[in-house]
């Protein structure tokens, strides 16, 4: 995995909220509203519970991958109650 991008979209001075950013995984994955925040112990990064592809082909890879699972998990279960 390599970061390819990392954009400041908004900078705070008066709260414990510093900054909004962005960044680019391998130019396909885009993490967006990483929050920079001043703690008691100094500056840490949050980062959201949401994250989208940046291409078509991606997002159909990360959605056949998922769906596959899905999938053999139902299967799984099914075999487990006819057991």
């Amino acid at each position: 995995m390599k970061i390819t991008d990392v954009q400041i979209r908004k900078l705070f001075d008066d709260s414990e909220l510093k900054a909004i950013a962005s960044m680019t995984i391998d130019d396909m994955f885009v993490i967006h509203d990483i929050k920079v925040v001043e703690g008691e112990k100094g500056i840490y990064v949050s980062l959201p519970p949401i994250a989208q592809p940046v291409s078509p082909q991606i997002n159909s890879t990360i959605a056949e991958v998922v769906i596959r699972s899905y999938q053999s998990a139902l299967a799984d279960e099914e075999l487990s109650l006819k057991q």
